[in-house]
């Protein structure tokens, strides 16, 4: 016996594991390679902060969103940027407690063509807590990790996931983070690409 043979031996006894599937409405497949879109445009662009999509991926099941989220100190005042700083900790304490977002928080939200608009506060109805039970209404999470930075930066990757797919027409990508004093702005993004994506996409296994 080898020794690949033997450290993937399964011990005498041991019942194989029935492998765990994320919720489609808590993120994309596991299984699958979405397609991609050329999607770009940004939310926010100012010498000290940027909130800019750069791409997305769309999956049988819903959409990704890839967002890079950047703010530098610039001419801030240490007050100033420590106000900032704190906003950006209000942003992750929302994700690390679902359902318990501050007011200071970066909100992402998605206006659909048939006028629904879906924010992230978290998965409503019983999806959260009951994985058998989809929501009720179409969910916008925040996948986003930690980010990096230093003492006069910050940056971060932000990942969107929008379940189900939006219906054809016209999907408007919101955001708004009072405490940076930004005020709600969108872009409009071509949802008819998203689900010629989505048509795409390809199951990773044969």
């Amino acid at each position: 016996m080898s020794l690949f043979d033997e450290a993937s031996a399964r011990p005498p006894g041991r019942p194989d594991a029935t492998p765990f599937s994320v919720p489609p409405w808590l993120g994309p497949p596991q299984e699958q390679i979405g397609g991609t879109v050329g999607l770009q445009g940004f939310l926010v662009q100012t010498p000290t902060l940027v909130i800019a999509l750069t791409s997305a991926t769309a999956f049988t099941t819903g959409c990704a969103y890839d967002i890079l989220w950047s703010a530098r100190r610039g001419d801030h005042n240490d007050e100033q940027w420590a106000h900032r700083k704190r906003a950006i900790d209000q942003h992750h304490q929302m994700l690390r407690r679902p359902g318990a977002a501050t007011d200071g928080a970066v909100r992402f939200g998605i206006q659909l063509a048939d006028g629904r608009n879906i924010t992230t506060t978290g998965v409503p109805g019983p999806g959260r807590n009951n994985f058998a039970t989809p929501p009720r209404d179409p969910v916008l999470l925040d996948l986003s990790g930690s980010g990096s930075g230093s003492q006069d930066g910050w940056t971060q990757q932000v990942r969107l996931w929008l379940w189900p797919l939006p219906p054809p027409g016209t999907v408007e990508l919101t955001c708004t983070w009072p405490a940076a004093d930004v005020a709600l702005t969108h872009i409009s993004l071509d949802a008819n690409a998203l689900l010629a994506a989505a048509a795409r996409a390809q199951p990773l296994w044969p």
